[in-house]
């Protein structure tokens, strides 16, 4: 085989690679989708901040009532930290991202 032929061989299955990359980078967002995060984002906004906002106090409540009790026993070292994860774990939820919609 002359040097072309195997040059062409080998440079085939990188071809058939950058063809399927590019396929896959063609099924990204739609403009519906693009439009649909436009205009919900705001919408999460301002639903989603007066809730953080609103729950801070009660999360700081909670977590200072559990801070107070301090543990006596192994089991209660365990509702002490059930307690702390539930307070972090809503307070993720509820104030954690997304604070953006993606299409």
């Amino acid at each position: 085989m002359r040097l072309k032929e195997v040059a062409v061989l080998l440079a085939m299955p990188l071809c058939a690679c950058v063809s399927s990359a590019n396929n896959a980078n063609n099924n990204g967002p739609t403009a519906e989708s693009t439009t649909v995060a436009v205009l919900a984002t705001p919408a999460l906004f301002l639903i989603k901040a007066p809730v953080c906002i609103g729950i801070l106090p009660a999360i700081g409540l909670a977590a200072a009532a559990n801070a107070w009790v301090a543990p006596d026993s192994p089991q209660d070292l365990r509702g002490h930290e059930f307690g702390r994860y539930l307070i972090e774990n809503d307070l993720r939820q509820d104030c954690g991202p997304p604070w953006v919609v993606s299409p």
